[in-house]
């Protein structure tokens, strides 16, 4: 592929307009963060407009580097024939130079049907949609790589020297209303930690979630040992689960499924002395806000999905006694044909005991919880700020 000069030319004047498009889950939308720093440090000028799902829309608006998020009525956001047509004719109005595409080849429609010239792909394997394979590499690449590697031709820097680490800047609002939920339900007390729980997660059709009798065991364990409060986090459909794992617990939880919106609940998650969850988008979350965790892991790949955290020491792991006999990798690390490990619950999540989690938690708040750190909420991750104009949700 031919790149255009100004995308070759080291000088401060090319001013390209880039759309991503970063139709994207949550927690990928995360992993997206490094390679648009890269993006914004080799093109200083450039309009950055990104194309999302409304689910992860609100996340990109917390990456400073992004000049505008725009949502695309399609799929869950589908709202007929002619808000899809309006959307398209506007990005092609605006005249893009270069289209990353953070997707599968399923969405390359976008940026052609957009007249964009210059368009850069994931680098998926070849045939990797119906052929068997190995994968070595790719299934041992993180997916924050991946994703830097679809942008790579665009004269980035090599990835040993960036900084791999996702990061966002919340809004003070999703701050102060995070505040404001736990000023009502769960007042501070600098001798008892907050704990917050995710038993939920709707990938791979709930193969990735841990038994919830053993989220309620858990928690009564560690109010027993350290006096915690427990909050238990998800969307609105996951306040069913959240109400089990409730009536099964000694003394009652918050239940915050629901009560916030996604910047508020990560704001939450960030108030927090520990997290323990499922592999799912709270959990990359409370990495990125410096809160401790404990992962829960099963039929996904460690090497490509592990949380990257921001601080030393922050995260632990609980993972299965042996591995999942057909386990889940990103996109394009086995044919996409491939049937579902198991039926419900991953039979290698099941593996993992309620001692094991514990264990895990109880080390992360013997080293991170104190009173005086209790007070100094939210944690010691240094402001991500960025001179670049903030994004507008449209």
């Amino acid at each position: 592929m031919r790149i255009p000069r100004i995308l070759t030319t080291p000088t401060p004047q090319a001013s390209p307009r880039i759309l991503l498009l970063a139709l994207l889950p949550i927690g990928d939308t995360l992993f997206l963060t490094p390679t648009l720093r890269a993006l914004r440090a080799r093109y200083p000028t450039a309009r950055l407009v990104a194309l999302a799902h409304a689910s992860a829309a609100p996340l990109l608006t917390c990456v400073p580097e992004v000049d505008e998020v725009v949502v695309l009525p399609f799929r869950a956001d589908w709202a007929g024939p002619a808000r899809l047509a309006s959307t398209l004719a506007d990005l092609r109005a605006r005249r893009f130079d270069v289209a990353v595409n953070f997707t599968t080849p399923a969405y390359k429609w976008i940026s052609l049907l957009c007249g964009i010239p210059v368009r850069t792909y994931m680098k998926f394997d070849t045939g990797w949609w119906f052929l068997p394979g190995e994968h070595r590499h790719w299934r041992s690449t993180h997916a924050t790589k991946h994703y830097y590697d679809c942008a790579r031709e665009l004269d980035l820097p090599p990835w040993s020297e960036v900084s791999h680490v996702p990061r966002i800047a919340l809004p003070p609002a999703s701050q102060a209303a995070a505040r404001a939920f736990l000023r009502t339900h769960a007042p501070r007390s600098g001798t008892r930690p907050l704990v917050a729980l995710h038993p939920g997660g709707a990938g791979l059709g709930g193969l990735k979630r841990w038994p919830e009798e053993r989220f309620a065991r858990v928690a009564e364990a560690l109010r027993v040992r350290w006096g915690a409060r427990i909050i238990l986090l998800g969307g609105s459909e996951d306040v069913p689960l959240a109400r089990r794992i409730a009536d099964r617990m000694g003394a009652p939880p918050v239940i915050a499924a629901g009560a916030l919106p996604l910047l508020g609940s990560v704001a939450l998650i960030g108030a927090c002395d520990l997290f323990i969850g499922n592999d799912s988008s709270p959990l990359h979350l409370a990495a990125a806000t410096g809160t401790p965790f404990v992962g829960i892991y099963g039929p996904t790949s460690l090497g490509n999905f592990r949380p990257i955290p921001i601080r030393p020491h922050q995260g632990r792991f609980a993972l299965p006694a042996w591995p999942c006999f057909s386990p889940r990798y990103f996109v394009g690390g086995g044919p996409c044909l491939s049937g579902p490990c198991c039926e419900g619950t991953c039979a290698a999540l099941e593996t993992i005991s309620v001692a094991h989690v514990v264990e895990q938690a109880n080390t992360l708040l013997a080293r991170h919880f104190t009173p005086a750190a209790r007070e100094a909420l939210p944690h010691e991750a240094p402001p991500y700020v960025s001179p670049t104009p903030t994004a507008n949700l449209v």
